[in-house]
């Protein structure tokens, strides 16, 4: 049995999507991984008009995209908050 699971890269790391979740995982600049996983509540299933196929086509597009912002986001501020922290304890409170 096939199951549908599809992915893209985002900044250090990879998203993953299936039917019903999404995960991701992002390798910080501590060289720690870090990841995320979320469930997914279609739009189709809830509605029978999105299920028709043009809008289907729209729906699942529009949906693809939120997921894929998202995971970009996530692995962003995975990424920029370790350099954030490094940035502020190696720096010193009075400039010279």
């Amino acid at each position: 049995m096939a199951q549908n699971v599809g992915g893209q890269a985002v900044l250090e790391g990879v998203m993953m999507r299936g039917p019903r979740n999404w995960a991701v995982a992002v390798r910080k600049p501590d060289g720690e991984i870090a990841q995320v996983a979320r469930s997914i509540d279609p739009l189709m299933a809830r509605h029978w008009t999105l299920r028709l196929p043009v809008v289907r086509g729209v729906v699942a597009l529009g949906e693809s995209l939120a997921i894929g912002f998202r995971a970009l986001s996530v692995s962003a501020i995975a990424s920029l908050t370790s350099h954030v922290n490094r940035r502020v304890v190696t720096s010193s409170p009075h400039p010279q």
